[in-house]
């Protein structure tokens, strides 16, 4: 089997929930998605925050963008909330095992006292917090797969924190905490099932609908987005 699909994670439940081609394009293919400057300015400030230090990604950027990384930094630390408290582990990556022997895999950005509570903290960036309130709402699997990874591997349930901090137009912060049941798991484990199931059996179905498909990466190279008369090659 490709080694990029010996476990699950939560970047790979969400292509598979979208669209199963795209998993197929990009771990299967290995088809990457173009680098867009939103997604080199996320791993410059994430790894200044969490790492200290100014990487490849960062110095790649435009001297306006750098200073943006500054601004934002600077409003990150000017948050009350952003005091956090004993730190267990930084970029903690570890892989534990389903009842049915599925693999889950998760980087953990921050595990450790946050808010007044042992938490996991995961640090984003994104150009507009308004549209990230949908995004959060409608598509992100972390606060789910975070805890239901080290529910599974400790017995404990922790609540999720997501930080945000925008870079357009003016840098600022937004903080949301999720808590998960034991119910939330088990609807989240027949997801993984799926997935899983989908790898082992190597169907990827297209699921091709108009809105999905004109913001796929991959649309050019879908069979099934071809067949659409909303596109035009």
């Amino acid at each position: 089997m490709n080694k990029k699909l010996d476990y699950v994670s939560a970047s790979k439940l969400r292509l598979f929930l979208e669209c199963p081609q795209k998993l197929y394009y990009k771990y299967v293919e290995g088809i990457e998605e173009e680098e867009k400057t939103v997604m080199i300015i996320g791993k410059a400030f994430h790894e200044r925050i969490l790492e200290g230090k100014n990487d490849e990604a960062f110095e790649s950027l435009s001297k306006t963008y750098k200073s943006r990384i500054d601004e934002m930094q600077e409003a990150l630390e000017r948050e009350p909330l952003w005091k956090p408290g004993k730190l267990e582990k930084a970029e903690y990556e570890f892989d534990v095992k389903m009842k049915n022997g599925t693999t889950v895999k998760v980087i953990i950005d921050r595990l450790g006292e946050f808010n007044g509570e042992n938490a996991i903290v995961e640090l984003k960036s994104t150009g507009n917090l308004q549209r990230w309130d949908w995004w959060f709402a409608e598509n992100s699997l972390q606060p789910y797969i975070y805890p239901y990874a080290y529910w599974l591997k400790t017995g404990k349930i922790l609540p999720f924190y997501f930080v945000i901090v925008t870079f357009d137009p003016k840098p600022k912060c937004k903080f949301f905490r999720k808590q998960c049941t034991e119910d939330d798991f088990k609807l989240l484990e027949e997801q993984l099932t799926l997935l899983q199931n989908s790898i082992d059996t190597e169907m990827w179905a297209a699921d091709p609908q108009e809105r999905k498909c004109q913001e796929c990466p991959y649309f050019r190279e879908c069979p099934a987005a071809r067949q659409k008369e909303y596109y035009s090659f």
